[in-house]
């Protein structure tokens, strides 16, 4: 689940369904996080809600897409989305933001950040 690219996040998710084929089901999750992670890193809203990210203020649910369901996330052994937002806010609590360079981030993100700000006003 660690990389730097799209395609580390798409290999991940293949070795996560890979996993399940052979009989892993608690690779469900895992695989649902990778999947999530790929469309990240290519700036696209995720399926699931697993994926975090700093905004400079706060951890954020990365952008999710609308029409997957909470069935559908518990079908990969993911919670409801309301769930990830509670989990998102408990996570800010305990994270020092100020540790965080924002200027090192991916452009991806920083792009995000500037919607985001946009949407805010």
């Amino acid at each position: 689940m660690h990389g730097t690219s799209p395609e580390d996040f798409w290999q991940s998710y293949n070795f996560g369904l890979k996993s399940i084929e052979n009989n892993y089901k608690e690779a469900k999750r895992f695989a649902a996080a990778a999947y999530d992670k790929w469309l990240m890193y290519q700036g696209k809203p995720q399926k699931f809600g697993l994926q975090y990210v700093p905004d400079g203020i706060k951890l954020r649910v990365w952008d999710v897409d609308p029409k997957t369901t909470d069935e559908e996330r518990a079908e990969w052994d993911v919670p409801p989305l309301r769930k990830l937002y509670e989990i998102a806010e408990e996570a800010t609590k305990n994270y020092d933001m100020s540790t965080i360079s924002m200027e090192t981030k991916p452009q991806w993100l920083k792009d995000a950040i500037k919607r985001w700000n946009r949407e805010n006003i």
